[in-house]
Parts: structure tokens; C-alpha cells; sequence
């Protein structure tokens, strides 16, 4: 399923997905930049990108509308 994902929409699919999830379509991404699919090294900024801004973003959601401990 990723792999189709990722094929269709190529490190978009790829950046959308390590926003929301992160680890599974990584597995599919680096699968593909195995095969000479995708570029390794291009994958791994845009996981590092997409996962960090995933990362802050849900921070702020937290901080904003989370219950204080």
C-alpha cells in the first residue's frame, strides 16, 4: 500500500507520511531507495524534515489544547 503511495506521489507521499506516522513509510521509502526507486539520500532529508515538523507541530497542538499535568 505505501509502496503504490509512494510510487504515485514519490517524496511528497513520503513527507505527508512521516508528518502524520513517520516510522511505517519509512520502511517502504527505504525499501524503495534500495531498489533505485527513489534517492537515499534525498529520503532521509525530507524523513528528518517531515518528522521534525511533525514533531513541533504536535508539541503546539499539546501545549495548546492539552491538559496541564
Amino acid at each position: 500500500m505505501f509502496e503504490s503511495l509512494i510510487l504515485q506521489w514519490g517524496y511528497l507521499a513520503l513527507a505527508i507520511g512521516t508528518l502524520l506516522e513517520g516510522e511505517t513509510i519509512l520502511i517502504a521509502a527505504g525499501a524503495m531507495a534500495h531498489k533505485g526507486l527513489l534517492s537515499l539520500p534525498i529520503v532521509i532529508v525530507v524523513a528528518i524534515l517531515g518528522g521534525f515538523t511533525g514533531d513541533v507541530i504536535w508539541y503546539f497542538v499539546g501545549r495548546k489544547y492539552g491538559n496541564p499535568f
